[in-house]
This record gives C-alpha cells, sequence and structure tokens, in this order.
C-alpha cells in the first residue's frame, strides 16, 4: 500500500474512534496499580460522590441552547467558569468505581457526563500586537477572589493547566481535564483551557490557526494567574494542537519576563505536540528560564503527527 495513504487511512481510524459522543473513563495509569500510590488515600478531602467539579477557560461562544454548552466558534471574551461532570450513572458506588481506579480491574464502562458548566466573569480577548499586562479585570475580581478561596482550601496549591488537542468539542475537552484529575485522587487542581477548536474531523487547519491565536490568550491567562492568584505553581500540560498553544504562550511572555519568579510556571509537559520542531526549538532558550521544568515526549511514526506534517 501507498505509504501516504496508509497514513490517511490509520488517520482516519483514529479520529473517527475518538468523535465518539461520549468520553469512556480511561484505563487505570500503571503507577496507580501500586499500593504505594493510592492518591485516592492520600487526598484529606475525599471523594464523596462520583461527581467532579474541575476548572475551565475558554474562548468559544457560549451555546444558548446548552446543549453543548459552547460552540466550535471563536468569541471575542475570554470565559471563566467551573463544569460540574459525572462519572457513569448517578447510582454508581463510589467504593466499587476507586477500587476499579486503582487495581487496574474495571469490568463496566464508565462515560463522563457533563452535568453544567457556568460561566463565571468575562473579559475582553488580548490581542498579539498589545500586551495585556498583569491588569485584573474588574469583571473577574470576585471570580478570582472565588478562585483563591477554593485554592487556600487544598492540601496541594498548585494549579495545572491542560490544553486538548485538534478536533475537541467543550465537553471532550473538559471531560479529559477532569479525567485526570480524578486519577490524581482528586488533589490536583486542574483548569481546563478549552480553546475553540471546530470539534470536527475536517477542521484541521482552522485546529492549527485557532491554536496559533490561542497562545496569547494562555499566555494572558498565565498572567492574570501568577499576579492574583494564590497557586503555589503553574503546572502546563499539552496535547497534540494544544502544544501548539503551551508550546508558543511561554515564547510570547518571554519578551515581558526573564525568570521563574515572576510567572510561577511549574512542571510544562508536551506530548505529540504539534508545533514544528525548529520554531520550538529556536524559542526554547529564551523561554526556558521562565519554566521550572520542561519534558516533551512524542512516538516514533506517531501517524497523526505524520498527519499533521503533510498538511
Amino acid at each position: 500500500m501507498n505509504p501516504k495513504l496508509s497514513v490517511v487511512l490509520l488517520l482516519s481510524l483514529f479520529l473517527f474512534g475518538g468523535c465518539q459522543s461520549q468520553l469512556m473513563l480511561m484505563p487505570t495509569p500503571e503507577v496507580l496499580k501500586d499500593d504505594r500510590f493510592n492518591l485516592f488515600e492520600a487526598n484529606p478531602d475525599p471523594l464523596t460522590s462520583n461527581e467532579i467539579a474541575t476548572l475551565y477557560v475558554t474562548t468559544r461562544v457560549p451555546d444558548k441552547r446548552r446543549s453543548d454548552f459552547f460552540k466550535g466558534k471563536a468569541d471575542d471574551q475570554l470565559h471563566l467558569g467551573y463544569a460540574e461532570l459525572r462519572i457513569g450513572e448517578e447510582d454508581l458506588n463510589l467504593f466499587e468505581l476507586i477500587d476499579q481506579s486503582t487495581t487496574g480491574e474495571r469490568k463496566d464502562k464508565y462515560a463522563w457526563n457533563l452535568l453544567e458548566a457556568p460561566i463565571l466573569s468575562s473579559t475582553e480577548r488580548p490581542s498579539k500586537t498589545t500586551a495585556p499586562g498583569p491588569i485584573l479585570p474588574e469583571s473577574m475580581a470576585d471570580s478570582i477572589a472565588a478562585l483563591n478561596d477554593y485554592i487556600d482550601e487544598k492540601e496541594i496549591k498548585e494549579l495545572t493547566i491542560y490544553a486538548h488537542g485538534a478536533n475537541n468539542t467543550f465537553y471532550w475537552s473538559v471531560a479529559q481535564g477532569a479525567q485526570f484529575q480524578f486519577f490524581t485522587g482528586d488533589n490536583a487542581m486542574v483548569l481546563t483551557f478549552a480553546w475553540p477548536s471546530p470539534g470536527s474531523i475536517w477542521g484541521y487547519g482552522r485546529d492549527k490557526r485557532r491554536s496559533d491565536d490561542a497562545a496569547t490568550d494562555l499566555a494572558y491567562l498565565i498572567e492574570l494567574l501568577a499576579h492574583h492568584s494564590t497557586a503555589t505553581r503553574i503546572n502546563l500540560i499539552a496535547y497534540s494542537a494544544g502544544g501548539r498553544v503551551v508550546g508558543r504562550a511561554p515564547a510570547e511572555l518571554s519578551e515581558r519576563y526573564q525568570d521563574w519568579e515572576s510567572l510561577k510556571i511549574g512542571q510544562v509537559y508536551l506530548t505529540q505536540s504539534d508545533q514544528p520542531l525548529a520554531e520550538f526549538v529556536d524559542a526554547l532558550p529564551q523561554f526556558f528560564p521562565l519554566l521550572e521544568g520542561l519534558t516533551v515526549t512524542a512516538a516514533v511514526g506517531d501517524p497523526v503527527l505524520g498527519m499533521a506534517r503533510m498538511t
């Protein structure tokens, strides 16, 4: 078979497989099968139900029908809110769920259900040509104060921002963020940065353009949190096209900041990043002093990144 055709077919299988209507609870990560890493038991404020509350910031247009909460279109506003999600049905046994999420043995499939995602505050999106600076918009003052109350109640006061990949709906992205939070035993505070992916397998070109634009939004968000939140660190995790966002945001910030203490950026983890390698490497010396640590992982011969290179 023609190698390029093979890549296209593999990509199609991957993308269509990723477009199922609901995200299923992932298999237990290998490290959590070890009794020494029972993060659920380590939480001083353990889960009491199969519902997870997680934070989000999005630049998507709100969906007035509320069927998907936010559309796949880009808004001129940046919205901060929280999402309430449930694993499985209401009557799911929590102890059974946690047991199956620490041993790796799971008899049933559990879907993530998005229950609500209210907007707490909104502000105008920044421009690439104008450095927004650390000034807190008046419209966001109350919600940032509420965020600080939430952080202050947590044992671990680090905030982790998750940037999703291409072909993601709002539901899919916040469910992934909630899934990460769940498997830390709900110890982590996860904020999903839901940039406006069209959520379509045919929208990859728009995904690339919008993820590039979203880097400025993320840089602005990091500044606001660094200067106005009580989080001790701001960690960043990105997958695929989200790597374009997370890889470029620190580069923009390096034009205004020179050291780690000014922004509190902790660990940055890029996996299967879709950012052009030469661009990333060229910018690395400028933004690396802003980070406490950087990890980059990629699978050799990844078919999706292969297709990204072709497009």
